[in-house]
């Protein structure tokens, strides 16, 4: 797969590049703490390994990675998950973006699995994973809990997917005030949507499924990178962007410019 470096600041000064970088794990770990459960997740920005696996490690540790060099961890889709150690990875009403690099494949039609999230049920809860249904198969999906939830989508063509095709990709969701956009690769996907609502610090993030015993990914994590500011894409080499994509995109820009003429 043809990739690129999205930010080639993040090579040459790794330091001002990452200012805003809050959180990352690169999940590259090849041996647990055997304890119960196993401890050793390791968070790169602040040095700690507070994170846990959860459920079995048989399979799990020293997948390969997006790039040559980089690992990942294979979900089950049944048990296993990364507790993070971190209830206040989100500020909570501030700007962020969260990217996750992980393998999409068209099997999602069992329901919700997360790629990261801390629903336990309260208010302020965060689900942002894939999901889908027999007539729907394929959706990126974001959910934020409370007074008035908000809830995003990008659906992916079953036929021509640039998504779910089997392999890495990076998606992300970012909040700028009080609005929030999905991104693919880049490039600014699906649905976008507004809500005041404030990200819930009361429980601990998880990786692969939601806080509660449910939502389980199945597929492969690679990196997820956390930011205090909102951007198109982290600091990870990512797939490069489908044509379809960029045809969206440029779309996108085209429909902003016509609007700021007339408006003009």
């Amino acid at each position: 797969m043809k990739l690129k470096t999205l930010c080639l600041l993040a090579v040459l000064a790794p330091g001002l590049a990452s200012a805003a970088l809050t959180h990352r794990w690169t999940l590259n770990e090849t041996t647990l703490n055997p304890t119960t459960p196993p401890t050793g997740i390791l968070e790169s920005v602040s040095g700690t390994t507070t994170g846990a696996l959860f459920g079995t490690s048989s399979g799990v540790l020293g997948n390969p990675g997006v790039y040559a060099g980089d690992l990942s961890y294979q979900f089950d889709g049944v048990g296993n998950a990364v507790s993070t150690g971190f209830s206040n990875v989100l500020p909570t009403t501030g700007d962020f973006s969260v990217f996750v690099t992980a393998v999409f494949a068209a099997d999602y039609q069992a329901g919700g699995r997360m790629l990261f999230s801390n629903n336990a049920g309260q208010a302020g809860r965060v689900d942002f994973g894939v999901n889908g249904t027999a007539t729907i198969p394929n959706q990126l999906t974001f959910f934020l809990g409370g007074a008035s939830s908000l809830s995003l989508a990008f659906t992916d063509s079953a036929t021509d997917p640039v998504l779910f095709d089997g392999g890495f990709h990076e998606v992300g969701i970012t909040r700028t005030g009080n609005s929030f956009q999905l991104h693919v690769d880049g490039v600014a996907v699906g649905s976008s949507g507004t809500s005041a609502v404030a990200v819930s610090t009361g429980t601990d993030f998880r990786l692969g499924r939601r806080n509660s015993f449910s939502g389980f990914y199945n597929n492969r994590i690679s990196e997820v990178q956390v930011f205090n500011d909102a951007r198109g894409s982290g600091l990870a080499v990512v797939p490069e962007p489908s044509s379809a994509l960029l045809a969206l995109s440029s779309l996108g820009l085209a429909c902003l410019v016509r609007r700021r003429t007339r408006q003009s």
